[in-house]
């Protein structure tokens, strides 16, 4: 019997407690700056579509924000992390994430070229370069990055001057090419089924 008591007003006394923690308000995005989003759907050379369909998601993308043709103006959206993904009308899909901290954003979202019309796998591109004019002894690296594709591949440059970038997929590429943090070299290439492979000679001005 003195137990029973003893529980009894033990949970008597953390009742309140309880009731304190559960009647909490739930946070939202109320309070939040908003923003207006701006996206732009092209394939992966960059030909505008104006028939895709845009989805702005969660960051997990469990939840559906808004969903519009292209090109898009979002109103409203309050800050925060987002993934955006895109469907082109001949099938190409695209998908980026999306960090609104500003007032008004721009955004171009490259679709990928459909999986059913590619002549190579996925990825199954290359770009190789061959450099001269310096001496390529200490910290010379290149890096590929997509125009319109949201991709991005880095590989180290060798002692011959050499380097080689694979894993790439139909579309525009900026290539770069460093020296440490210092940008020796810049130029834009096209990859396509004509031309899965790219050989590029490189001159950089010695220091």
């Amino acid at each position: 019997m003195h137990r029973t008591v003893l529980h009894t007003v033990a949970l008597a006394l953390m009742a309140p407690a309880v009731v304190l923690l559960s009647s909490r308000p739930q946070t939202d995005d109320s309070d939040l700056p908003k923003a207006t989003v701006h996206i732009t759907v092209t394939d992966c050379f960059g030909h505008r579509d104006s028939k895709a369909e845009i989805h702005l998601r969660s960051r997990e993308r469990k939840q559906e924000i808004d969903k519009h043709g292209s090109p898009a103006e979002i109103l409203r959206v309050p800050y925060g992390y987002y993934t955006v993904t895109v469907s082109d009308s001949g099938g190409g899909v695209g998908e980026r994430e999306l960090a609104v901290n500003t007032g008004e954003i721009w955004m171009y979202v490259g679709a990928s070229f459909p999986a059913g019309l590619r002549a190579t796998p996925p990825g199954g591109m290359s770009i190789l370069g061959e450099l001269s004019g310096a001496s390529f002894d200490h910290d010379w690296w290149a890096r590929v990055e997509g125009v319109f594709l949201h991709t991005s591949r880095e590989a180290p440059i060798s002692h011959a001057g050499r380097f080689t970038i694979s894993g790439l997929e139909t579309g525009v590429y900026v290539v770069e090419v460093f020296n440490g943090s210092k940008l020796r070299h810049a130029e834009t290439v096209e990859l396509d089924f004509k031309q899965p492979q790219r050989q590029l000679q490189i001159s950089v001005k010695p220091d």
